[in-house]
């Protein structure tokens, strides 16, 4: 049997919560740097602690 996802929206109330300090992340901050390939960075607001990392080619 194929394991199924569900996804279902947040409600006005819900926010995800930072890995490492625990606070909601109301904002997420962001830095892109590049010009053929796009790096794309983003940290939690309140300990400044790296949430993801992202690559997009602009070809």
């Amino acid at each position: 049997m194929k394991a199924k996802i569900q996804f279902t929206e947040a409600g006005p109330h819900e926010w995800p919560v930072c890995p490492s300090c625990k606070k909601e992340l109301r904002e997420i901050k962001f830095r892109k740097r590049g010009w053929l390939t796009t790096l794309t960075v983003f940290w939690c607001p309140h300990c400044r602690s790296l949430l993801s990392t992202s690559t997009t080619f602009n070809g």
